[in-house]
């Protein structure tokens, strides 16, 4: 019986699947089986599995079209492993993915799901950037899970008992089953952990389902209404479901604003400061910060997407003069600590630059002095 189950739910990526599989097969953790799930693909992906078929460790189970939830749960159901894990076909493991999350789960033996990084790369496998969840400031309970969806499928590892427990992937979402799961997995109390390093290359390119907007925006709200209906919740969390909802439409608003349709963009924002008017007061610098913020994939300068951003925000929300430079800074902070983290020497380099221009009084800060003094002594250690 393997360790580990991956299930890979494929439908007409048969372009791009070998490249999972074999990131599945190359994993320093062997003791696993790669079950492909062809969901009704009319390409020729069955010729394109055949040769890895030589590996006893994979199977293929090709069926009728249903829709990633239904393919990754009959993935599942013919699993033998005790954890399952679900690679995106168009996406790709790091080398030591399965084994960094299962060193996790023998360091704390009650966990049930974890939860690591992922890099975002192009259709040319050059890497655009990397998300650290682990940083993002939310804990790894339901009311974290509710404002923030942390993984996706290549980035988790879940014991397929609390898989089973909270019913598998909710089908009749057409999209964010995998938000819904993890939402479920919270609310049930299961216990969670991160894995602080990036196990997934996720692939941006035009086929990608998020690029769905309204589907997707459809299917995150149908995702927060499955959580808020369970019986005997936490008798803090039902106050939270306006603030969450709305929260959602600020994110999908800034995913449209991202794509220019700025109409859908201005509809979303306006029902997120319906829902939540604290929007446009308490929590205003959270929204403009937000909004500021490029995808991974924009290429130009901060500035010129922030500053583009914020003019097309409602009068009521534009950030005055100093402020936007304020909000520049810190933006390219953010920008500054991660790269320093990765050690990305070019890219920390510049959005300090861009950083202390915008507000020189980063300067001061201890963490980007004690960077400073590494570049000006390397080697040397701090007193």
């Amino acid at each position: 019986m393997p360790h580990v189950s991956v299930i890979i739910a494929t439908y007409n990526r048969a372009d791009l699947l070998p490249e999972a599989m074999h990131s599945v097969l190359e994993q320093t953790m062997p003791d696993l089986e790669l079950i492909v799930v062809d969901d009704g693909s009319t390409d020729n992906t069955a010729a394109v599995v055949a040769p890895f078929l030589a590996d006893g460790r994979v199977r293929y189970w090709p069926q009728a079209n249903q829709g990633w939830p239904g393919a990754r749960n009959d993935g599942a159901r013919v699993a033998q492993g005790e954890y399952l894990a679900f690679l995106d076909s168009d996406d790709r493991y790091t080398p030591e993915a399965l084994a960094a999350h299962l060193a996790m789960f023998t360091q704390q033996p009650d966990l049930g799901f974890t939860v690591a990084g992922y890099a975002y790369v192009n259709g040319a496998g050059q890497t655009l950037g990397q998300r650290t969840p682990w940083l993002e400031g939310g804990g790894l309970d339901l009311a974290g899970w509710l404002f923030n969806c942390y993984g996706m499928p290549g980035a988790v590892l879940v014991r397929r008992e609390w898989f089973e427990r909270v019913g598998c992937f909710n089908t009749n979402l057409i999209m964010a089953e995998d938000w819904s799961l993890f939402l479920q997995l919270a609310a049930q109390g299961c216990p969670m952990a991160w894995v602080r390093t990036a196990t997934c290359l996720y692939r941006l390119h035009a086929g990608n389902s998020i690029r769905r907007l309204t589907d997707h925006l459809t299917g995150s709200l149908g995702a927060l209404d499955l959580v808020f209906s369970r019986p005997a919740l936490a008798p803090a969390v039902p106050a939270l479901q306006a603030p969450a909802r709305a929260w959602v439409y600020v994110m999908f608003a800034h995913k449209a604003q991202a794509a220019n349709d700025p109409r859908l963009a201005q509809e979303w924002l306006a029902e997120a400061l319906r829902l939540d008017p604290t929007l446009a007061a308490a929590k205003r610098p959270l929204l403009l910060e937000t909004w500021l913020t490029p995808s991974v994939e924009w290429a130009g300068p901060l500035e010129a997407y922030s500053r583009q951003a914020a003019a097309s925000l409602p009068a009521a929300l534009q950030p005055a003069p100093a402020e936007l430079r304020r909000l520049l800074a810190r933006l390219a902070m953010s920008r500054f600590f991660r790269a320093a983290a990765q050690g990305n020497r070019l890219a920390a380099s510049h959005a300090l630059r861009v950083g202390l221009r915008h507000d020189p009084a980063w300067l001061a800060n201890r963490g980007v002095l004690a960077y400073l003094a590494r570049q000006a002594w390397p080697g040397r250690k701090p007193a």
